[in-house]
């Protein structure tokens, strides 16, 4: 077996005659790495993936049941067991429910006993992650197939899910949120309901302007309209919540997020996007854009140096973009519109944000030439989002 082929595995014992004894015993099968603590096995698992990971019971400090609990809130999918010299029921219970170990050894265990069940840890391991990629994949390519829809029907909806898809994937990345994947469906399926408004309304609602009674009761119910266009996908339930939750207030509960001026950004100063924007001014912004947004994500007016979530990623939005200005004919992939398209009648055709597709160019070949002759401002180097790329 090449060295590529052998599954990663963590061992974890206090008794470094004993780690000693494993590695030496399961080399050949398995890639093996070794922690003398419990705090040592979590420190391995920061800086690697493992497949298996393989705990001593009786550990000073932290035990094989503490131990395993904290493995699987740092990475769910490694498949945990549990070794021990004390057949302890209690121990044994501890473990099974609160780090839901896949299997439970007693030493002295004999070397093809405890080979063949770390075989089926890392399969069960492959397998996890192989259906959890698939899910993510179809799931993305899936909305991704209805957001290309979207585009067609409502250029403004279509324009507004991209921009809110990368401001809630900026925010999601300085606090650093997992499932990324599920963000990034929600962002699109917020915005699906827009298919029911009729054109005009659509506009008014895109460029912000005041809306009329009736207008206004089929506005707020486009959350709605959203998830129920997406209730019957499997698993897309916390997306649906996610979507539901749009229109309902902040409680304070539930935040991820630092406090501000806690933290700077990962990639850029504190007080500057790269824009020249200062902190201030983004935060201001946020406010005129978002009034009802809660405090902890905009930050406070007499706080000068907020360094809160949503203001950094409004700071640095559009950070590294070239822009260009060329006929619409000439777009290619790997750029998105600066600027709304409209053609020569007003009519909006591409809203900004619109990222330049496939299905866009195949559109913009049928289009008349008086289309097709429009000047736009592009921004170049673009990563056209691909359900590959589900995080």
């Amino acid at each position: 077996m090449t060295e590529r082929e052998r599954p990663p595995i963590l061992c974890v014992d206090d008794e470094l005659a004993v780690l000693e004894g494993l590695r030496d015993n399961l080399r050949r099968h398995f890639l093996v790495s070794v922690a003398g603590s419990g705090e040592e096995g979590l420190e391995a698992m920061r800086a690697s993936e493992f497949a298996v990971v393989l705990s001593d019971m009786r550990m000073p400090g932290m035990d094989g049941a503490a131990f395993l609990t904290r493995a699987r809130q740092l990475a769910p999918d490694t498949v945990r067991m549990l070794l021990t010299g004390h057949a302890d029921v209690d121990s044994a219970i501890a473990a099974v429910n609160d780090g839901q170990v896949f299997r439970f050894l007693t030493k002295p265990c004999p070397a093809e006993t405890l080979i063949a069940a770390l075989t089926a840890g890392a399969e069960h391991h492959r397998l996890v992650r192989a259906e959890r990629e698939l899910l993510e994949h179809t799931l993305t390519g899936a909305v991704k197939a209805l957001a290309s829809v979207l585009s067609l029907a409502s250029p403004a909806a279509f324009g507004r899910a991209t921009r809110v898809k990368e401001l809630v994937l900026a925010v999601a990345d300085q606090i650093g949120l997992p499932e990324r994947w599920k963000l990034r469906i929600a962002a699109t399926v917020s915005q699906l309901g827009y298919v029911v408004l009729p054109p005009a309304t659509a506009e008014k609602v895109y460029e912000g302007r005041s809306l009329t009674g009736p207008e206004e009761q089929l506005a707020r119910s486009l959350p709605q309209l959203g998830a129920e266009l997406v209730k019957d996908i499997p698993r897309l339930e916390a997306v649906r919540q996610m979507v539901l939750g749009i229109d309902r207030p902040w409680s304070g509960e539930h935040r991820p997020w630092p406090t501000e001026g806690s933290c700077r950004p990962r990639s850029a100063p504190c007080c500057s996007g790269s824009r020249g924007t200062t902190t201030c001014s983004s935060r201001r912004a946020c406010r005129r854009r978002w009034p009802s947004t809660p405090s902890p994500l905009v930050g406070s007016s007499t706080t000068r140096r907020s360094c809160t979530p949503l203001v950094r990623a409004l700071g640095t939005e559009g950070a590294g973009a070239t822009i260009a200005e060329l006929p619409l004919g000439d777009v290619r992939l790997g750029m998105a519109f600066v600027d709304d398209v409209r053609r020569p009648d007003g009519t909006l055709l591409l809203a900004r944000g619109h990222e330049v597709t496939p299905l866009l160019l195949r559109r913009l070949e049928a289009a008349g030439p008086d289309v097709r002759a429009l000047v736009v401002r592009v921004a170049v180097g673009v990563v056209v989002d691909e359900p590959a790329a589900a995080a």
